[in-house]
C-alpha cells in the first residue's frame, strides 16, 4: 500500500486492503494454533491472490 508501490490508487488499494485483511486473520488465526480458522480462510487468501493477479499480470488466467 506503499506509494511508491501502486500502479493506479484506488484499485490497487482495494486489491492491497484484501490481501492484508486476509493476511490478519491467517495471522491472528496461526498464533492462536486455531487450524480451523485457518482452513476457514483459505478461500479469501486465495481470492485475494488471484482478484490482483487478475488486474496486474498480464495474460493470467488465460491459456495460450
Amino acid at each position: 500500500m506503499m506509494p511508491a508501490h501502486m500502479r493506479d490508487e484506488d484499485r490497487w488499494l482495494a486489491d492491497a486492503k484484501l490481501m492484508r485483511d486476509a493476511g490478519a486473520a491467517a495471522f491472528k488465526a496461526a498464533k492462536a494454533k486455531n487450524v480451523d480458522a485457518l482452513d476457514a480462510l483459505n478461500d479469501q487468501l486465495y481470492q485475494s491472490c488471484v482478484t490482483c493477479h487478475q488486474h496486474y499480470r498480464p495474460n493470467y488466467g488465460r491459456r495460450p
